[in-house]
């Protein structure tokens, strides 16, 4: 028997393995083609995994499962296994009843069967024979891929950019669909196919969008992606090196806080729950009556080398994934988009077995930004030992030019203040027109003196509080405070400080203090990176690779300062030669 000891990076404080290795007690049919993948102490080198790492290339032949139960990455390696076992042959597992766990659900249930009638079955050994190959190996191949992006009528900046980033990416064969028909002034028309149109909005049924691309791709390998998502430009390297066979799978994710590349922020991705109450992973989906459950769960971001299986879910930003298991474990299609159903989404797909992961050999990033994900620049998540604490960069307090973080131009952010001003009985007068620029401390000293002059009717207040002030989608548990504030028993001037100090408003702030957190009016033509943009991609990476707690590259220096230095659009805004 082929034998290879498996254990934890060291880094990630999981538990390990005390018991030694018997291949004595390890009666199998075909010792001679059989391998032993073991957590167990044995006396052969051992290789150390964390959940950046796949079991790829094992020989052809039966597989022994050993002592798996003391692993969390035990969800991800099954998946490695399991499509790497050829059809006929067995899988064995010592003491890896979490396993047996696995194979029994959805995902594997058709292609796998327990064999209870053998004598290894006295031995203390359960086995498995593999009748059928995998919903994900009906796929394989990695040079057909669908890009398809759910988008609609609105400015069509960010999906040209999109749009353009994909068309350079090398891919052998492809296609791009989109979801909804974008603007008139979109630039690829004769590149793009257009599904979908007739699906109604608002509410943005953002979960019928993605199926509807799903369903409508012609390519073995789909792309699901937001249009403000630039894949990396060696999105195909990324994939190869990573490898076939992958369940849903993610790439890390940055906003890139300043004009240099210099702030890299860790955005939407994959998030782990603290907790997961028992009615979000029923036997049945379930929809808007438990959306008061996903308040409970506590998300933070997930460090890419841990695995927690059953309560991590990529965000919805981007998915790498098979047709076939997309088409068999789609989204749900009671919720619509910011109803957690993405949470669902990873959680449904968890009780059928499928794992939720991240390819660590790229990232990409993101055009547009919520505040939502950091406060003061920070944010929460998971370091590599599981504790859960605040990330921030050192370079946030640097002081560098800093991009928009709101999608709307300058005119119409002083548009909608305006709108405010006269709806709750202030004068648009105390809006100044666009001689006078619009930094985040002087909006700030703005909305200040436009909220203590408000009275009249405030029923719709947080609504419009939302839409014309801080020009962002409301997040639900932010809603109920600011409503509760409203409703409560206190003078109209604790309440109007307490909304001033709310950190919806403080996290914009911090965010643009000395710059417009608006898009300007005009895009500036820009030139090819400068000396600003390498120095500060070059700064990014070495924080990234060397210094983040929250992120993790098994990339060279060099390969990961060219992909954040490519990672922009091929115009930034405010580079200089």
């Amino acid at each position: 028997m082929k034998l290879m000891a498996l254990a934890h990076q060291r880094a990630l404080r999981y538990p390990a393995c005390r018991v030694t290795l018997d291949l004595d007690a390890l009666h199998v049919a075909d010792p001679d083609n059989t391998t032993v993948l073991t957590f167990a102490r044995c006396a052969v080198p051992v290789r150390r995994l964390s959940a950046l790492d796949r079991l790829g290339g094992l020989p052809p032949g039966d597989v022994v499962v050993s002592r798996f139960e003391t692993s969390p990455l035990s969800a991800l390696l099954l998946w490695d296994i399991a499509h790497g076992l050829p059809v006929g042959r067995r899988l064995y597992l010592q003491a890896s009843d979490n396993v047996a766990n696995l194979l029994e659900r959805a995902y594997y249930r058709e292609a796998f069967r327990e064999v209870t009638d053998i004598p290894d079955v006295a031995c203390g050994l359960r086995v498995f024979t593999k009748d059928t190959a995998l919903p994900a190996e009906a796929d394989r191949g990695l040079e057909q891929w669908s890009f398809c992006i759910p988008t609609g009528d609105g400015e069509p900046s960010a999906l040209n950019a999109c749009v353009a980033r994909i068309l350079a990416l090398g891919v052998p064969q492809m296609e791009i669909v989109l979801c909804g028909r974008p603007r008139a002034d979109f630039r690829y028309w004769d590149h793009v196919r257009i599904v979908g149109e007739d699906i109604p909005a608002p509410p943005v049924h953002i979960t019928r969008k993605k199926n509807v691309l799903a369903t409508a791709a012609r390519y073995p390998n789909l792309c699901i992606l937001h249009d403000r998502v630039l894949l990396p430009v060696n999105f195909m390297s990324a994939v190869r090196r990573f490898g076939d066979d992958y369940p849903f799978t993610g790439f890390q994710s940055f906003w890139f806080a300043d004009t240099w590349n210099a702030v890299p922020r860790r955005y939407s991705d994959v998030c782990v729950g603290q907790q997961v109450p028992s009615v979000l992973t029923a036997a049945v989906r379930t929809g808007r009556e438990v959306l008061p459950a996903y308040e409970q769960m506590g998300f933070v971001f997930q460090h890419p080398c841990r695995a927690d299986f059953g309560r991590e879910h990529l965000t919805g930003s981007l998915y790498l994934c098979k047709k076939q298991v997309w088409a068999r474990w789609p989204q749900n299609e009671q919720l619509n988009w910011s109803e957690y159903e993405d949470v669902e989404h990873g959680l449904w797909a968890s009780v059928a077995g499928i794992p939720s992961r991240i390819n660590p050999y790229s990232l990409t990033r993101t055009l547009s930004y919520r505040s939502i994900f950091h406060f003061l620049g920070a944010s929460i998540g998971s370091d590599i030992r599981g504790q859960v604490k605040p990330h921030r960069l050192p370079q946030e307090w640097w002081g560098l030019p800093r991009h928009p973080t709101l999608r709307i131009t300058e005119s119409e952010g002083r548009q909608r203040l305006a709108v405010f001003a006269r709806q709750y009985s202030c004068t648009d007068m105390d809006v100044p027109s666009g001689d006078v620029p619009m930094t985040g401390l002087r909006r700030y000293a703005l909305i200040a003196r436009l909220l203590w002059a408000a009275q009249g009717d405030t029923r719709n207040l947080v609504r419009d509080w939302y839409h014309s002030v801080l020009c962002e989608e409301p997040v639900p548990s932010d809603v109920d405070w600011l409503q509760a504030v409203l409703d409560s028993a206190e003078s109209p001037a604790r309440k109007k400080l307490d909304w001033l100090r709310h950190p919806a408003l403080i996290r914009q702030v911090y965010n643009n203090p000395f710059s417009s957190p608006f898009l300007p009016d005009t895009l500036m033509a820009v030139s090819p990176p400068g000396w600003r943009l390498k120095a500060g991609s070059l700064l990014a990476a070495l924080t990234l690779k060397y210094v983040s707690r929250d992120a993790a590259f098994p990339l060279s220096l060099r390969e990961l300062w060219l992909v954040i230095l490519n990672s922009g659009p091929r115009h930034q805004e405010g580079e200089d030669e």
